[in-house]
């Protein structure tokens, strides 16, 4: 398997692995309820998606959930070598991406992994190629 990984500062590594790091965080777009698993430093999802908190702050309201627009930094490495293939800090001048959680914008690793995040809080997720790209992969 082919897995990639980043480190989202609010979150992949390949599986992907991204590290990921919120930031500002909008308005409330709805969305469903989801179980909370702040409790968990490093969970599995879905028995594929890899969690692990890397920095929570002390103050952890509110709570990302689906349908909430977040703004987020974050890193991709391939698991296989560990190069990265994505930053936002350099591929976007900088700047943090705004995503709607939950709603596809993102690999559905990233969505659910997102879920449940601190505003300022920093997570590695591990994403299987299942819930990245696929088993075809994506031409980096």
């Amino acid at each position: 398997m082919n897995y990639g990984a980043l480190n989202l500062s609010i979150g992949l590594y390949s599986c992907l692995s991204f590290l990921c790091a919120t930031g500002a965080r909008g308005q409330s777009g709805g969305g469903e309820g989801v179980t909370s698993r702040s409790q968990y430093p490093t969970a599995e999802l879905d028995a594929e998606i890899k969690v692990e908190v890397l920095f929570r702050p002390e103050q952890c309201t509110p709570k990302s959930k689906r349908g909430d627009m977040i703004n987020v930094h974050y890193d991709g490495f391939l698991a296989k070598d560990g190069s990265q293939f994505y930053c936002s800090r350099s591929d976007k001048n900088g700047h943090a991406q705004w995503y709607v959680l939950g709603i596809g914008q993102v690999i559905e690793g990233l969505d659910k992994g997102m879920v449940d995040m601190c505003p300022g809080e920093k997570r590695k997720i591990t994403v299987p190629p299942g819930l990245a790209f696929g088993s075809a992969g994506k031409e980096l």
